[in-house]
């Protein structure tokens, strides 16, 4: 038996870009300030501290693209996933000029183990990267 866990498989559609800007989010006619952590055409990661989140309406308002609505679908502490309302289309055709390379549908291929014990391949569980954290496991046959 392992002491490292397995790694999780990768549950997302499309690829997020990485991108802390400032925004604004506009719920229930309030404005909170939050940093946009990453996105893409379906949504945005938001961090925004002291805000309790619930499964409601939102606007993200950012000087880089303007403004998009959506809901949340989760939060973890000061973070929360915005899905966006609009068709992912109309999303990209707002956030391509802003976001290099944004609504490429390629994907990365996962790591190969080259059967070492030092070798490390990263693992990262949905809290994780919600966190922000990442876990490591040594690569190579199991025992």
């Amino acid at each position: 038996m392992s002491y490292f866990p397995k790694p999780r498989p990768d549950r997302r559609r499309v690829r997020r870009w990485n991108v802390l800007w400032p925004a604004t989010l506009k719920i229930a006619g309030r404005d909170y300030r939050c940093t946009i952590m990453d996105l893409s055409e379906l949504g945005a990661r938001v961090e925004a501290p002291g805000i309790q989140y619930a499964p409601m309406r939102a606007e993200v308002n950012s000087e880089q693209f303007g403004s998009l609505a959506g809901h949340f679908r989760w939060a973890r502490g000061g973070h929360a996933g915005l899905q966006f309302e609009a068709a992912a289309e109309a999303v990209l055709q707002v956030l391509k000029p802003v976001v290099p390379g944004l609504g490429r549908r390629e994907r990365t291929a996962p790591m190969q183990a080259s059967g070492r014990q030092s070798d490390l391949a990263e693992s990262r569980g949905p809290q994780e990267r919600a966190r922000g954290l990442t876990r490591f496991r040594a690569s190579g046959p199991r025992r």
